[in-house]
């Protein structure tokens, strides 16, 4: 009897540490303070709990590396970084086998940690080899003549608006002026003196004042000139007169480019020419990317009022067409009994819904915070396809690493930051509500409505909380209203906004579309005014 009871109570005690529900009792031990203790005990913890959840400090270390090499050690040679890369892959790949085959196990725990941290080390490094061979890709010449007006020939690739309300353009260059061709930038960026902008694709002749991108105003700010170096831009300025439009077909490469942004530019013009409310200009930037037509005084009203979020198209835009195309094609393919009896329903909307965000993201220009969005959406529609589960911490780790992966200097670039800690916030929040909701499976409208308010109230407060210190540190402001701000702004964007946009993509085709971008833009416009009533607040 006395081994059965032993044996049970092994039994229970291996159950409980399973499950991660083994309680720590902090033992007083002789000469050691109780903090020390308290450390030594929670890291214990660490290790025998959430020893998997190590690796999504991968791309952490990943960015440190990355965003070393595209500010600090910009002139360091890529090869060294490689070469370093593969040594500290070498000693972790040497240590796991080690820690493997060691019979001692004090020592297969050391050599374990010591792997970790050449894993670690390997992955900082090759983000910043990452960022090496990034930054040596993007170089190209710059404009050195400030004081003699250039002649530019080009194609404009997109199309903005300057502080001052002015139309700006990004032309490709094609040729330059008293410049040879091997010192000619691959792109400028010129206001315009025009009222009617060209459109994207078109072949412009403009004389233009130009002159290299500037740095930061103040040591330590943010810097235009590295983000213009990544973007192939080789010089800023204005027009001296009107751009004069050269009727030319791009070439191939260039034209698919060309023309998104074309399609872009148009969308957001018919979605303001098709509103008469003030909103307009705000749907057009939430829909498709395109904030020409938002102005100034709205753009610093969302960004005092914590708002600002909502014009970059990111994983709010993306989460909620991709669960929308989700939900209205499970539930119509439920409908047809002859494909939901062969077929899971769930399945075939994963598949579109996952095309559908692919398409958009493409469209809306696939900047940094989109393909993050998109990368996280095919990580949980690829879930539903495997049965897997759609919202962890590992998918939004792979998130991070392709983007980095491809776009290094967007470790260093406060929209990425600012976006995947949000995410990170809000991923942890959801699987600590996944591991303690305790409800029950049918509860009344008030209380769904409940948990609701308060479930926007806590992604307020936990994304708000996990961006602050970014915003700090390089805006030098924070939105102290933002709680507020976003819930009320959260009901109107998900069941005001949200719908009808979708709805008037659907019937666009139709030319049917103009009273459902009306009523999306006039719930932005209610939105607009929160804002500018919360920025107003001391």
């Amino acid at each position: 009897m006395a081994g059965a009871s032993e044996k049970e109570a092994n039994q229970r005690t291996e159950q409980a540490n399973e499950l991660g529900l083994r309680r720590l009792i902090t033992r007083h031990r002789e000469g050691e303070s109780d903090l020390r203790t308290w450390m030594q005990d929670r890291l214990q913890e660490i290790r025998d709990h959430d020893r998997d959840r190590l690796v999504l400090w991968l791309p952490v270390g990943f960015a440190f590396g990355a965003g070393a090499t595209c500010s600090v050690r910009a002139d360091d040679p890529a090869l060294v970084w490689v070469i370093l890369t593969c040594l500290a892959l070498s000693i972790w790949l040497s240590c796991s086998l080690m820690a493997q085959r060691s019979s001692d196990q004090s020592r297969a725990k050391a050599v374990y940690a010591l792997g970790l941290l050449s894993l670690f080390a390997a992955a900082s490094l090759g983000g910043g080899a990452s960022g090496l061979l990034r930054a040596e890709a993007a170089k190209a010449p710059r404009v050195s003549d400030v004081k003699t007006p250039y002649l530019v020939t080009g194609y404009v690739e997109q199309i903005d608006r300057t502080q001052r309300g002015t139309w700006r353009a990004k032309i490709v260059v094609e040729t330059l002026s008293h410049t040879r061709l091997e010192a000619q930038p691959k792109s400028v960026r010129v206001a315009l003196a025009q009222d009617e902008p060209p459109k994207p694709g078109q072949k412009v002749r403009c004389q233009a004042i130009l002159r290299p991108p500037p740095g930061p105003v103040v040591p330590g700010a943010y810097d235009h000139a590295r983000r213009a170096w990544f973007q192939g831009l080789g010089g800023v300025g204005y027009a001296l007169r009107p751009c004069a439009v050269i009727e030319a077909s791009p070439a191939l490469t260039q034209s698919i480019q060309f023309r998104l942004a074309l399609w872009r530019a148009q969308a957001a013009r018919s979605i303001v020419e098709a509103t008469d409310s003030d909103g307009g200009g705000f749907l057009a930037a939430v829909t498709t990317g395109d904030r020409a037509w938002l102005s100034e005084a709205d753009v610093e009203a969302l960004q005092a009022s914590g708002l600002s979020h909502v014009i970059s198209v990111s994983g709010l835009h993306v989460g909620l067409l991709g669960g929308l195309i989700y939900l209205v094609i499970w539930k119509l393919a439920a409908l047809v009994p002859a494909l939901s009896l062969r077929l899971d329903a769930r399945k075939i909307a994963a598949v579109i819904a996952l095309c559908g965000t692919g398409a958009y993201c493409v469209f809306t220009g696939a900047e940094a915070p989109a393909v993050r969005a998109f990368i996280m959406s095919a990580i949980a529609f690829g879930a539903i396809l495997l049965n897997r589960k759609a919202i962890s911490m590992r998918g939004l780790a792979i998130a991070a690493i392709c983007v980095l992966v491809a776009l290094p200097e967007s470790a260093i670039d406060p929209g990425f930051q600012m976006s995947f800690l949000a995410t990170a916030a809000l991923v942890a929040l959801w699987e600590i509500w996944e591991r303690r909701q305790e409800g029950p499976p049918e509860i009344g409208p008030l209380q769904r409505a409940a948990i609701w308010l308060g479930g926007a109230a806590a992604t307020s407060v936990v994304a708000g909380l996990a961006t602050a210190p970014i915003s700090a540190a390089t805006f030098g402001r924070v939105s102290i209203w933002s709680l507020p701000a976003n819930l009320l702004a959260a009901p109107i964007l998900d069941f005001w906004v949200a719908p009808f946009s979708a709805l008037a993509a659907s019937l666009a085709p139709f030319g049917l579309d103009d009273w459902a971008w009306q009523a999306a833009a006039s719930g932005l416009s209610v939105m607009l005014k929160i804002a500018h009533w919360i920025a107003a607040l001391p």
